[in-house]
């Protein structure tokens, strides 16, 4: 990483139905995943379910070139996938927080992919430090 960033975040493929299907839109993709961190005094965390880095040591990075991939909604079926949300309900002290939503449009990955190829591997957006409140 390079020394000047405080953070590195990847897009996140959320795979539906099948490994071909990806959810798009309502800010589904790029669902930005921030998984590369530097260590400084002042990061630390907020929020019980779906933390939040705050206090980055810089500026957040977002490599364009190289996603991640999320496949529970692939390889687990409705009732593990709904025992799931039941738990991060819990953990963030609300109920019907997280449900299983079938109106998130699907777009064939393959159109993510062609995107993702128009980037380098190396390459990123560096967005300022408070970007991220």
């Amino acid at each position: 990483m390079h020394s000047s960033l405080g953070a590195v975040g990847f897009p996140r493929w959320t795979r539906m139905g099948t490994e071909q299907a990806c959810r798009a839109g309502f800010g589904l993709w790029p669902d930005t995943q921030v998984r590369l961190l530097r260590l400084g005094a002042g990061l630390r965390f907020v929020n019980r379910v779906h933390e939040q880095a705050v206090g980055l040591a810089g500026p957040l990075a977002l490599a364009m070139g190289m996603h991640m991939d999320h496949y529970s909604h692939v390889w687990k079926d409705a009732d593990a996938l709904a025992d799931k949300l039941r738990v991060f309900d819990a953990a963030a002290g609300r109920q019907s927080m997280h449900r299983l939503n079938e109106e998130y449009p699907a777009v064939d990955c393959a159109l993510l992919a062609l995107l993702e190829q128009r980037c380098g591997i190396a390459d990123c957006l560096v967005l300022p430090p408070d970007v991220l409140r």
